[in-house]
């Protein structure tokens, strides 16, 4: 029994050093060090993280203008976007992590 608890235990420190090599390792090192001391900093600017994804429902319709489409570019409509495509917005209100509230329009 206590063989096997020890096994256990080395196993869990194994797993421990293991992941902490991993964080150091892994890609993004220096972004995750940079959000670690904005967060750490008393006074620290407001920003969205890259990858961050958004959910909005709009007020009125996005009107995006007219154009003419081949048969060609008709054939892709409904498949996935190509990987790392960009989409560019403006909030036209302020948001403001200050005044906003959960759940509020």
């Amino acid at each position: 029994m206590a063989v096997r608890a020890a096994q256990d235990a080395k196993q869990e420190a194994a797993a421990k050093i293991h992941d902490g090599v991993e964080q150091i390792k892994s890609p993004n090192v220096l972004h995750r060090l940079k959000t670690i001391l904005y967060a750490q900093s008393p006074v620290h600017r407001q920003y969205i993280e890259k990858g961050t994804r958004f959910n909005a429902t709009l007020e009125n319709a996005l009107a995006f203008g007219e154009t003419t489409r081949t048969q060609a570019e008709l054939a892709s409509l409904g498949s996935v976007p190509e990987p790392d495509s960009l989409l560019q917005a403006r909030f036209v209100a302020r948001v403001s992590s200050a005044d906003a509230t959960r759940g509020a329009p």
